[in-house]
């Protein structure tokens, strides 16, 4: 069977607020790891909980990383971000070796020293994982429908 890691890091930042998210927001509300993760996510209406509910039926097992979000706000301080990343690299580096991984990201992350701080954590996944181990990661886009005279190959985006 194979192994899958589960993780997910979200976070709605708004760059405009004066008041910054940090490490304590994500820790004190919704952080989980390993199986915690499966208990607290699993029937979930969430891509983590989707993904839980058919990993059976597709010959997949999970290997639950940590999971946490927290609520939409300011920029995430340099350290609460390095400090769940490094969790978060940690527990993927105690769950190899995996056959995959599920990463759930925001898509609108901003951190201090980071304004596309999705694109570093999905850097750190890729850089720990290597080229050949697939990577998935979800994102809600914040997209609007494109006009028809305006439309790009989402091919040459990806």
């Amino acid at each position: 069977m194979n192994r899958v890691g589960i993780a997910g890091f979200l976070h709605e930042s708004n760059t405009f607020l004066p008041v910054p998210t940090t490490y304590e927001d994500f820790a004190g509300t919704t952080l989980t790891k390993g199986a915690d993760l499966v208990r607290r996510r699993g029937g979930s209406h969430h891509e983590l909980g989707g993904f839980l509910a058919r990993m059976e039926e597709h010959g997949l097992e999970p290997a639950p990383l940590m999971a946490t979000y927290a609520v939409p706000s300011g920029t995430i301080t340099r350290d609460g971000f390095e400090r769940l990343i490094a969790d978060m690299v940690a527990c993927l580096q105690a769950s190899m070796p995996l056959d995959g991984v599920l990463l759930a990201l925001r898509g609108a992350t901003v951190a201090e020293g980071f304004p596309d701080a999705d694109g570093e954590v999905t850097r750190r996944f890729r850089e720990l994982l290597g080229p050949r181990i697939p990577l998935i990661v979800t994102l809600d886009l914040h997209a609007k429908k494109p006009r028809k005279n305006n439309l790009t190959d989402i091919n040459s985006v990806c």
